[in-house]
């Protein structure tokens, strides 16, 4: 991958350079990373299932809320 690096801010240029010195040292990921990763993943799958509930439950509390405090019902049989 080459980016030219003329359009780069100082920052970013050194950055390049010590992500060029990491790849040019050819590391090989080990089962230690791997086991590390599925252990964030797994655990971060459950804490956000979790969020997502609770945003919905507090979505649909909200909602009825709403609908409680504007007096009007969003039946249509009752505008009639």
């Amino acid at each position: 991958m080459s980016i030219d690096p003329d359009g780069l801010s100082p920052a970013e240029q050194q950055l390049l350079a010590l992500l060029e010195l990491l790849q040019a040292e050819g590391i090989e990921p080990g089962e230690a990373l791997a086991d590390a990763v599925m252990r964030t993943v797994e655990w971060q799958v459950l804490v956000r299932s979790t969020i997502v509930l609770i945003g919905d439950l507090v979505g649909s509390m909200a909602a009825m809320v709403a609908l409680f405090l504007s007096g009007s019902s969003s039946d249509p049989r009752d505008e009639a």
